[in-house]
């Protein structure tokens, strides 16, 4: 552990308590500190399956059986900002019904909960480095949206070019410059490893259904520029698709 640890989970609660009082004075809703905007509910059914090697049979995983399974899809910043503010992409699954042991102080519960995002592993290596990303979406939040869309635009541009000759940047994508792909074409990593039972994995949910493929990279519709009478949140884009 770090000397430094205990001051900086002190510094990322006081700067994820700092962008909730903010939103929640300039809007006068709570919303949690990051990814505050939700881009669609799915309900799914989570299927684990028969004959797995003793390595993946571990935990959730130890015994064939479909669980109701809930999925909320969402990006990266704590105030709700319009879709031309393209920032990296999480999804949060909670598997119902789960059985099995617990940690301590989650004896009670019944789900198994997941936290993942769209690329393979988290943009800084330490908590300290964090922090120091955290404090400057503290400083900014609720401030100069427009300026946040230019420079949403600016990463995006840049960092297509980069990707042309195979040096895409973290950084650019987490400044807003995500591409504005369909988001169910997107794989999403659980960024870090977890355990399981004796063994320790990383996991990856991504799409296999032929018609989500197709959508992997798949740029979406221009995105029409938000007036500044309207309110920042924006339909979410999942309608196209139905329920």
């Amino acid at each position: 552990m770090p000397d430094d640890e205990v001051e900086t989970q002190r510094g990322l609660t006081e700067a994820m308590l700092a962008i909730q009082r903010k939103t929640q004075a300039d809007t006068g809703y709570a919303h949690r500190a990051v990814h505050a905007k939700a881009h669609g509910y799915l309900k799914a059914k989570f299927e684990v399956l028969p004959d797995l090697p003793t390595s993946l049979a571990q935990g959730l995983f130890e015994s064939p059986a479909t669980y109701d399974t809930i999925l909320r899809f969402s990006t990266t910043p704590g105030d709700v900002l319009d879709d031309n503010v393209s920032t990296p992409r999480g999804v949060a699954l909670k598997v119902l019904g789960v059985s099995g042991a617990r940690l301590p102080g989650s004896e009670s519960d019944t789900t198994q909960n997941y936290v993942l995002g769209n690329s393979p592993s988290f943009q800084v290596a330490t908590a300290a480095g964090f922090l120091k990303q955290l404090k400057i979406l503290a400083a900014t939040t609720g401030h100069a949206e427009p300026v946040k869309e230019a420079l949403s635009v600016l990463s995006r541009t840049t960092n297509a070019g980069l990707e042309k000759v195979g040096l895409k940047s973290a950084t650019l994508t987490t400044l807003a410059g995500q591409a504005i792909t369909e988001l169910l074409g997107d794989s999403f990593y659980s960024q870090a490893a977890i355990l399981h039972g004796d063994y320790f994995a990383k996991v990856v949910l991504a799409p296999v259904a032929t018609e989500l493929v197709a959508l992997s990279g798949k740029m979406c519709p221009a995105i029409p520029t938000r007036s500044a009478s309207q309110s920042s949140v924006t339909l979410p884009r999942f309608q196209q698709y139905g329920s």
